[in-house]
């Protein structure tokens, strides 16, 4: 569950919700969680988007930019996939939020984090 800024908000029903409607660059998507111990890890989200676009990854101090192709539909996704961040332990925030410039609204769904050996 991630907590939004403006109108930035989940949408769809069970396991087909998304965060849509994020037409306003300036919106984020927050979540906290608890990571036993620091790691790598890697990260893979669903996205899709009419046209290209650009989210940026903020965990602590550091940004990872993201690369977003075009699905052509805001219902048509396709994985993206960050091969390496670093988590520190204890309690963090993970952030997505756009790229300003250039920027054309994401759907996103599915965050999921896997550590890498």
């Amino acid at each position: 569950t991630a907590d939004v800024t403006g109108g930035l908000r989940c949408e769809g029903h069970g396991l087909n919700r998304n965060l849509g409607y994020w037409v306003d660059p300036s919106d984020t998507a927050t979540w906290r969680v608890e990571m036993p111990k620091e790691g790598r890890y890697r990260l893979e989200f669903e996205a899709a988007a009419e046209r290209d676009s650009r989210l940026v990854l903020s965990i602590g101090e550091q940004k990872v930019e993201i690369p977003i192709s075009a699905t052509g539909d805001y219902k048509k996704y396709k994985v993206v996939r960050v091969d390496s961040v670093t988590i520190p332990a204890g309690r963090v925030s993970i952030v997505l939020h756009a790229v300003p410039t250039g920027w054309s609204p994401v759907n996103v769904r599915t965050l999921k984090f896997t550590p890498v050996q």
